[in-house]
């Protein structure tokens, strides 16, 4: 669905296809954009996996990983896995990089002063996968997620514009708790339950 479908969808909520409340779209634009984040993190807080990315990155000799996403389009890491052994390697906190001691070749990573590094480094470039949940840039054309979250984003941009005048903190954390509820129930069922087959490997 387009930005302007989901603008058109929420005059239609409000009763307000004359424009004669919201005489633009400017004011109800920013409540569409601020629906797109909230539910951006409610995405990352409950593993959504249609809102994940999956990024090719290099393990390189020198200890860097290139072309890892600049850290401030990252709203959750999910893992970082070397394509060759098809392991994960663990992530570790600045503070918990800082003390690392000996460790086996690309066993470890980290993000440190805002460039990604991992540990031991190789002798060899290694292929990997950084799998994230990004912070959506938002379009002013198309909505994001491939219009699967389209009647969610008009049904909170329509209550926030509704309470514009008299919106309490409290009205706003019941509506994000409805939403997030919403969100789970409808997407969450679509989440792999993973077992354990027989004769797998599962060390590491």
């Amino acid at each position: 669905m387009s930005i302007q479908t989901i603008l058109d969808d929420i005059r239609v909520e409000l009763t307000d296809k004359g424009r004669t409340r919201w005489k633009d779209d400017t004011e109800l634009t920013a409540l569409v954009d601020r629906a797109i984040r909230r539910i951006n993190g409610i995405l990352a807080k409950n593993h959504i996996n249609f809102a994940r990315e999956y990024k090719n990155v290099t393990l390189k000799t020198d200890g860097t990983i290139e072309d890892f996403p600049a850290q401030a389009s990252i709203m959750r890491i999910f893992g970082l896995y070397r394509d060759d052994a098809k392991e994960r390697i663990i992530h570790l906190w600045p503070s918990q990089w800082e003390v690392l001691k000996s460790c086996t070749a690309a066993q470890y990573w980290a993000v440190v002063n805002q460039v990604a590094v991992y540990r031991e480094a190789s002798s060899v470039e290694i292929p990997a996968t950084f799998i994230y949940y990004p912070k959506i840039e938002i379009d002013p054309v198309e909505s994001p997620w491939e219009g699967l979250l389209d009647d969610q984003i008009v049904e909170y941009a329509s209550y926030r514009a509704k309470n514009i005048d008299e919106m309490t903190l409290q009205q706003d954390l019941e509506l994000l708790k409805e939403l997030e509820i919403t969100i789970i129930d409808n997407y969450k069922g679509l989440e792999p339950n993973i077992g354990v087959g027989a004769g797998w490997n599962t060390g590491g």
